[in-house]
């Protein structure tokens, strides 16, 4: 486990910290984002591509939703997954 000082109190603490245990001073934030796939009756597909470069880019999946896409007459042409993504980076204070 690598180790860092806290900019401010100077502990020597983790720097997977989310925040400086001695004075609680935030290391890191969370970060959010949504990603969708949509699947069309089809066969197309929409979104994949960039989800699983969010999910290789560190960005973790913290809720999912799904609905479907009807058009006027009732009948669903496609099918909507919607990722809720999170992610912490270190604070700009060094």
């Amino acid at each position: 486990m690598p180790l860092m000082k806290c900019p401010v109190c100077e502990k020597t603490i983790s720097d997977e910290a989310i925040a400086c245990p001695g004075c609680g001073h935030p290391i890191r934030e969370i970060e959010n984002k949504v990603s969708e796939i949509t699947f069309f009756e089809s066969g197309r597909k929409e979104g994949s591509a960039e989800h699983r470069a969010l999910l290789a880019d560190g960005w973790k999946v913290v809720n999912e939703s799904r609905y479907d896409l009807v058009d006027p007459y009732g009948h669903c042409y496609a099918e909507v997954y919607k990722y809720n993504l999170q992610r912490y980076r270190k604070t700009g204070a060094t």
